[in-house]
């Protein structure tokens, strides 16, 4: 068996080869690692960087909303100062005729007390329907996007709270709505009792003895804003309607839009009511418009004067629907038809 012979020992050449090679691959390696971290490093500052522009974008629109809300506050306060400083002075001028002695017999000062106590009712309700609006303007409007609220539950609370107010004025009150058909809606709660409570408190109001207010609540769809075709993307809502037989309101008949310089501004009256001596705020036709755009509603009104008025809100529904579902009306109250 012949011996295995050894390798020739390696030349200069083959080692100086070798040591260039791995040179190269070294030197390779090192510049791939830094072209790859160089450019891992570029793409999370370009990230930081966007997120920069979103978040200085983020801050300059609340210094914006900021701004705005400030502005609105102070219009709103010297509005509501203004506003509240006529029944305080005319207390004031009461007051004054009883410590000054121009009204000295019991009849009179009784009388004079009588018109007192309802100027301080009416301011009390002012300031009442100031904070509400106040409230719905300060709030975040994103709370509708988690809030869930049950319209037949609220409608049918309100209606109980005006059912005794309208039976001693004279006025019919009826209540409507599908009791199969899911009524929950993405909007506060106590947004909800505020906006519909101010469209029915106004319509028991402007009623007269023998008329009628209707309130019902019924399921529907509305195509979506932006969709031009007739076949655009449609939302469920629930609409709630509130008409009534009462004195009407001109200012909606000639113009029935709903956004500024309408009827539906603070403070804002109608010629009829004021004409007639019905004492009001003007502030619950503009929370009800406060609550419909924050919660991503829709609000439509139509009045003729001396035939009435009628007021329909909606709001998203939650739940998909059920089909059919009979109307149905609290018990002691007689179905009025369309």
């Amino acid at each position: 068996m012949h011996p295995v012979p050894a390798p020739p020992p390696a030349t200069g050449l083959q080692s100086d080869a070798d040591y260039v090679g791995l040179t190269t691959v070294t030197v390779a390696l090192a510049i791939f690692g830094t072209m790859y971290f160089t450019d891992r490093i570029g793409r999370i500052l370009d990230q930081r960087e966007d997120m920069l522009i979103r978040l200085n974008a983020a801050l300059v629109e609340s210094q914006r909303a900021i701004r705005e809300l400030q502005q609105r506050r102070s219009r709103f306060m010297q509005t509501a100062a203004h506003q509240l400083k006529t029944p305080l002075a005319m207390v004031q001028t009461l007051a004054n005729l009883i410590r000054d002695g121009v009204v000295t017999d019991r009849a009179g000062m009784l009388a004079t007390c009588d018109k007192i106590v309802r100027r301080c009712r009416d301011g009390m309700a002012q300031v009442s329907e100031l904070l509400a609006l106040a409230r719905v303007q300060e709030a975040d409007p994103r709370r509708h996007s988690s809030a869930r609220c049950d319209v037949a539950v609220v409608v049918t609370e309100l209606y109980g709270r005006y059912l005794p107010v309208a039976r001693e004025k004279g006025v019919e009150l009826t209540w409507q709505y599908r009791t199969q058909l899911p009524m929950q809606v993405r909007v506060d709660p106590q947004d909800l009792t505020d906006c519909v409570g101010n469209l029915i408190d106004n319509a028991v109001k402007y009623t007269p003895a023998g008329g009628q207010v209707r309130i019902v609540a019924l399921r529907g769809s509305r195509r979506i804003a932006g969709s031009s075709d007739g076949d655009g993307r449609r939302q469920e809502f629930v609409f709630i309607v509130v008409r009534d037989t009462g004195i009407g309101i001109p200012e909606l008949a000639a113009s029935p839009a709903t956004g500024a310089g309408s009827i539906f501004d603070a403070f804002r009256r109608g010629h009829a009511a004021v004409a007639a001596g019905i004492p009001g705020t003007g502030l619950g036709l503009s929370i009800v418009r406060e609550v419909v755009e924050q919660a991503g509603g829709y609000l439509h009104a139509h009045s003729e004067p001396g035939r009435g008025s009628t007021f329909t809100v909606a709001f998203p529904v939650i739940e998909e629907g059920v089909p059919g579902g009979a109307a149905k009306e609290p018990a002691g109250v007689s179905a009025a038809g369309d």
